[in-house]
């Protein structure tokens, strides 16, 4: 039975995306089925209203912004030395003494919040085109079938041949080690060659016992492992052997056609040199006429192979070095690809089949990575948060913060773009502290891997994927999330702001017999100087022409207790923080973001209402930037405590949606006192772990973080290990 070892919170989860215009959207949840409403009318894509004038009933002004930080704040420029870790470096005004916080900053954090709060479309998405990779678990690989691709597939015949041996069997093994000894074997034939080879059935495979010289016109003997001869003698004292078998044992003496397959380069293999210390064995695909199969392979499928020896590849523009004692199937890579294109003519490798024999999937190794069906592109095209491609599918978010939509084959240059309506002035940190003295350096920045598909995938509903077989994740129908850090809200209570967990020499010896190379210097970060927890900031927010739900969510995002008490069912009393800079996974960067005043116009159809922005710059008595007297009058046509009141119906459709629902808890953090970290190696390697009879994935395994959006959400994960 299967002991729980640790619980605790994912230090990456995911906020769903369920985009009320989304095709695939029919949840329950998504405020369009609510009826018609303020809500679900704001959220769809539509043509953004252009900037020529500031239209009826919407708002413009300022908001000045109060950020507290609450653990430490790590940004900077970044430098790395040949041989050093990455360094972080503050920039310091040298006229003040004083770090300088960009604004951009500032804008990023805010419209990263706007855009999950309201399922926007993504107006920054990588080139994700590609089919992503992952490690199967050995298990997986029993259902793979040996297969040689034709001899002229790259002219145009794209079929190639299922190789079977006798019994089914799908290879095989050449030993060339008997454990740490090397066995006298000096193999001279090469990957691919054809060759005949006698070989014995030993337990549920077949061990080659001889080759064929082609000098000596002969097949040579080989040494065996003293354990696998000593089993085919004693197979040969019995006499006791069914018809099957003594075919068997007569084909093994007339000997077998085959290819040979090795993941060893030749030179190597020359010399009885092996890639890593426990690998004994190459293989011999069997081509048996009686039994071999005919198939169609389509370039896509082809194509499968070739991304797995990508993911494999090292990049020497980026400084990457061969691997030592690397396979043959390590290729050099640039910025654009292999440097050398797979020639697939006379292919041998693995192929992978679905329920009705047909090939998904070919793979140059039995273990190791395998191709997930679709790309994350493919997904969010479905799913509809791509950057837009035209001006009607702008979503909110780019209504706020801006876009330039993105450039697609079947349009024209001119695409359609739309400047931002905020602005963030200069940050003022006159009050603001930095430290320098420790330098610390960093727990590895693990980005999180989208390849880690249990975190990020949902169903139509915001669901989690997890339990599902791994070679049907990022399949048609499954939807994105978005990447949120959740944090304890305890750890906002440490001094200075820079967790313990965050720190190298902390992850060096949580990692300790996890197998863990804690020597790599390149994942190593140095932080020079930062800017400690509580300390203070401030600048302005700059906004025009904002609709009454756009600043409505605006107000919502900077007002640290009213977002915290839209993110709690019960609407007690919490903070919601904001996060900035590096390290977030590591549970830095957590900031407390409020609005302390407010200068709001309301721009209203002149003929029922003479105040506004538009009649001050008519009277030139006011402008924006400069705001008149006539603002303190609660009659002016803004009042920030009725304007709240008659968001509440608006909130609280709002905080029902998926999306939001999840960003807002991620706000709040978890209050239990179970620790947020990253995975270990071990705990990951138990949680793919897949039965070796049907391949799927072993019950109570394939466990996911749990969902910012579900009742539970607070509950930690429980990764089991083998007692």
């Amino acid at each position: 039975m299967t002991e729980t070892r640790f619980k605790f919170h994912s230090s990456v989860n995911s906020i769903p995306v369920i985009r009320p215009s989304a095709a695939t959207s029919k949840n329950a949840s998504s405020p369009r089925n609510n009826g018609s409403n303020e809500l679900s009318n704001f959220l769809v894509d539509k043509t953004p209203v252009t900037l020529d004038h500031l239209a009826a009933d919407t708002f413009s002004g300022e908001m000045r912004l109060t950020i507290k930080t609450m653990t430490a704040l790590i940004f900077g420029e970044q430098d790395r030395s040949e041989g050093q870790p990455r360094e972080i470096e503050l920039q310091i005004d040298p006229t003040t003494g004083k770090p300088i916080i960009p604004a951009t900053m500032i804008k990023g954090m805010i419209a990263n919040a706007y855009e999950r709060m309201t399922a926007s479309r993504f107006r920054i998405f990588g080139d994700h085109s590609d089919t992503l990779t992952y490690r199967a678990d050995p298990a997986a690989a029993n259902n793979l079938i040996p297969i040689r691709l034709d001899s002229e597939y790259e002219s145009g015949t794209h079929r190639g041949t299922l190789l079977y041996g006798p019994n089914n069997a799908r290879f095989a093994k050449v030993y060339t080690f008997d454990g740490s000894r090397k066995l006298n074997t000096n193999l001279e034939i090469k990957h691919n060659s054809e060759v005949w080879f006698q070989a014995a059935p030993v337990d549920s495979t077949y061990v080659v016992t001889a080759i064929w010289d082609d000098e000596r016109s002969t097949y040579k003997p080989l040494e065996l492992p003293e354990n696998i001869a000593a089993k085919i003698n004693l197979d040969n004292d019995t006499d006791s052997r069914t018809d099957e078998e003594s075919n068997t044992r007569q084909n093994m003496e007339s000997g077998y056609k085959g290819w040979f397959y090795a993941t060893t380069p030749d030179d190597l293999l020359k010399t009885n040199e092996r890639i890593f210390s426990t690998k004994n064995s190459e293989r011999i695909f069997f081509d048996e006429s009686s039994s071999r199969r005919s198939i169609d392979i389509r370039p896509e499928i082809a194509a499968t192979y070739d991304r797995v020896i990508l993911s494999y590849a090292y990049n020497s523009e980026d400084g990457e070095t061969r691997p030592k004692n690397a396979s043959r199937f390590v290729h050099e890579r640039n910025n654009s690809g292999l440097t050398e294109e797979i020639n697939h003519n006379g292919l041998l490798a693995y192929a992978r089949l679905d329920g009705s024999d047909s090939i998904i999937e070919i793979l140059p190794t039995e273990v190791g990575r395998r191709n997930y069906p679709r790309a994350p592109r493919d997904l969010a095209k479905a799913q509809q948060i791509l950057p837009a491609s035209k001006a009607d599918e702008a979503s909110p978010a780019d209504h706020l913060f801006g876009f330039t939509a993105e450039q697609i084959p079947d349009t024209t240059s001119n695409t359609a773009a739309l400047k931002g309506r905020i602005t963030i002035s200069s940050v003022s940190t006159d009050s603001v502290q930095f430290q320098s003295r420790k330098r610390p350096v960093l727990h590895p920045l693990l980005p999180p891997k989208a390849s880690s598909a249990r975190r990020f995938l949902t169903d139509a509903n915001g669901k989690l994927i997890s339990g599902r077989d791994r070679p049907y994740y990022y399949s048609m129908g499954d939807m994105l999330g978005a990447a949120a850090y959740p944090f304890r809200s305890q750890d906002l209570e440490s001094r200075d702001g820079f967790l313990k967990r965050a720190t190298y020499e902390h992850y060096k010896d949580s990692m300790s017999g996890n197998n863990i190379d804690t020597s790599n210097i390149r994942v190593q970060t140095r932080i020079n100087a930062w800017i400690p927890s509580k300390q203070t900031f401030d600048c302005t927010l700059r906004f025009e022409g904002l609709s009454t739900s756009e600043l409505r969510i605006l107000i919502l995002i900077v007002n640290s207790e009213q977002l915290g008490a839209w993110a709690s069912s019960s609407h007690s009393r919490q903070t919601a923080y904001l996060r900035m800079g590096t390290g977030k996974a590591l549970g830095l960067g957590v900031v407390k973001v409020d609005c302390s005043q407010y200068s709001i116009y309301r721009t209203s159809r002149q003929d029922t209402d003479h105040w506004g922005l538009v009649n001050d710059y008519k009277h030139l008595d006011g402008c924006f930037g400069a705001p008149s007297e006539l603002l303190a009058d609660a009659d002016s046509g803004w009042n920030h405590h009725t304007f709240i009141e008659q968001a509440q119906e608006f909130y609280e459709l709002l905080a029902k949606t998926v999306s939001a629902k999840a960003f807002m808890r991620s706000c709040i953090g978890y209050s239990d006192e179970h620790p947020v970290r990253y995975m270990h190696l071990n705990e990951n390697k138990w949680n793919n772990e897949t039965d070796s009879k049907t391949g799927h994935s072993k019950k109570g395994h394939a466990v996911a973080p749990t969902s910012l959006a579900a009742d539970n959400w607070e509950k930690p994960m429980s990764v089991g290990r083998k007692p």
